[in-house]
């Protein structure tokens, strides 16, 4: 069925005339599967002449359409089947070409526009629905690994400061106590102070024990200098003293006096 499309009553104005979709098959690189194809035709005539020659001119027809399942099969022979789409696009360029050089002959088809459009067999796409699909899983799966790696590093790290913090906080651990069971934050800060206080008292006596006996050492130390200097000078002097006995907390380190 042919339908016509008039742009304007002047009779030499273009006039498009279209036809119904052909539809043919031609194969696939490696002839095991078939593309379906359909062909949109539209011939752009002038005149009112020119419209009704060619709607009785079924030769000119016959022509344009074995052309274009030659075009067509010479580049679909190219592609798998599974490269529908690289399958048109070659076959509606080579198209193109092919009815421009033939508008350029006097004898050959004038004013012709072709649009050809490739489908794979059902099994083909079933296949292809499937593989997509695998290929979708696949990468979701594969960042979501990505995304639970990332979370996981982020949360050690997090950890990580966590407890490099808390290490030199000795409040840290009643914090996490408070954070944990906050309905205990009386017995909990209790429990606070009361180390607290014990382990200042303990500092306190392990203070005073040190004081204490570095007290009692510099006075013994100065006692024995003492004693040390005053039997220097006067065995300088000449006078002469009665030995110290071993036994006395007064002999001095360097025995030669």
């Amino acid at each position: 069925m042919i339908k016509h499309q008039y742009s304007s009553h002047n009779p030499e104005s273009p006039t498009e005339a279209a036809f119904e979709p052909a539809r043919f098959t031609v194969p696939a690189q490696g002839g095991a599967f078939d593309f379906t194809v359909t062909a949109y035709c539209t011939n752009t005539a002038v005149g009112w002449r020119r419209v009704s020659l060619w709607r009785d001119n079924a030769l000119e027809v016959g022509r344009l359409l074995e052309t274009v399942r030659i075009v067509v099969r010479e580049a679909a022979r190219r592609f798998t089947v599974f490269e529908a789409g690289r399958a048109e696009e070659a076959a509606n360029r080579d198209l193109s070409d092919r009815l421009t050089e033939m508008a350029l002959d006097p004898d050959g088809i004038q004013a012709w526009t072709v649009r050809v459009e490739l489908r794979p067999p059902e099994e083909v796409r079933n296949a292809m629905r499937e593989s997509a699909l695998d290929r979708y899983r696949i990468e979701a799966k594969a960042e979501a690994d990505t995304l639970r790696l990332k979370k996981t590093d982020d949360l050690r790290l997090r950890w990580q400061r966590f407890l490099e913090e808390s290490a030199g906080n000795p409040t840290a651990r009643y914090a996490v106590r408070l954070t944990e069971e906050p309905q205990q934050a009386a017995e909990t800060l209790g429990t606070l102070q009361r180390e607290r206080r014990e382990g200042a008292e303990e500092l306190l006596e392990h203070v005073t024990r040190l004081a204490q006996a570095l007290e009692s050492a510099d006075i013994l130390g100065l006692v024995v200098n003492s004693e040390t200097v005053l039997r220097k000078t006067l065995a300088l002097m000449g006078v002469r003293m009665a030995p110290i006995d071993d036994d006395s907390p007064l002999v001095p380190a360097d025995s030669s006096v």
